[in-house]
């Protein structure tokens, strides 16, 4: 809404600004040129030039208008994309990620696969997955259960170890997104094909996308209140029937 009332404000006022030229026949005109200090026929340049001059803030106000529409439309124009694929802003960012991280994967399996045509004895190397600090969590939780860190015996200063993990061979068995993306390093050479890039389980389709934001699902929502209601007010009714009964029940005893 905000881009077609910039944009029909832009329009406006080119309209606006071009009926002047054309109404006072600049293009056909001659204008004096004080550095040559002589007449000289228009250009549009040299009728821009005197248009901003003559109406400076209805020729600002077209630049503003301009300006914004392009920018407030092109935030249109990615949200309708974003609706079109059924994506957040955080989701389309991470998607985009994942693309970039798969075709590095390709790049890896042709790196591979030149170095193997070379070489046809040529062995990927192993990845080393990342130790998550794990020598640091052990001390932490030794001193969290009271226990002393070890010490050096020359220094009689704490030994700072880190448990290194054991290097794992990247397979085609064993290769998923979490996996390659849990590396300390992205490989160089990939002795497997790449894992395809998962699909976007929310992508319905542009007709059900774009309906899906316009009227949103609410009926099982709505339908879990009111069974919640309805159960909480049977409930209710259940409780007040007791009281009620065990009332009478006094009534007729002390009768």
């Amino acid at each position: 809404m905000n881009a077609s009332f910039f944009l029909y404000g832009a329009v406006i006022i080119g309209f606006m600004l071009w009926g002047d030229v054309v109404e006072q026949k600049l293009l056909q005109a001659e204008f004096y040129h004080y550095g040559l200090r002589k007449r000289v026929k228009a250009t549009p340049m040299i009728v821009l030039r005197y248009m901003i001059g003559k109406e400076f803030y209805l020729v600002g106000v077209f630049i503003l208008a301009l300006v914004m529409a392009a920018a407030v439309g092109g935030f249109l124009f990615y949200h309708l994309w974003l609706v079109y694929k059924n994506m957040t802003t955080n989701e389309s960012s991470k998607w985009g990620s994942l693309r970039t991280f798969h075709s590095y994967m390709q790049e890896s399996r042709s790196y591979f696969l030149a170095e193997k045509k070379k070489n046809p004895d040529f062995v990927a190397p192993l990845y080393v997955l990342p130790a998550d600090f794990e020598g640091d969590d052990a001390q932490n939780q030794q001193a969290q259960e009271g226990q002393d860190p070890p010490k050096d015996d020359v220094a009689g200063q704490a030994a700072v170890s880190k448990q290194e993990p054991e290097p794992l061979h990247i397979t085609a068995e064993n290769a998923t997104f979490p996996l390659m993306l849990s590396l300390r390093q992205l490989p160089q050479y990939l002795d497997f094909d790449p894992p395809a890039v998962p699909t976007n389980i929310y992508d319905q389709g542009i007709v059900n996308n774009f309906r899906e934001v316009l009227l949103p699902r609410y009926d099982a929502v709505m339908q879990d209140l009111y069974a919640s209601m309805s159960a909480s007010g049977e409930s209710n009714k259940q409780s007040a029937n007791k009281q009620a009964s065990g009332g009478k029940k006094k009534k007729a005893k002390t009768s």
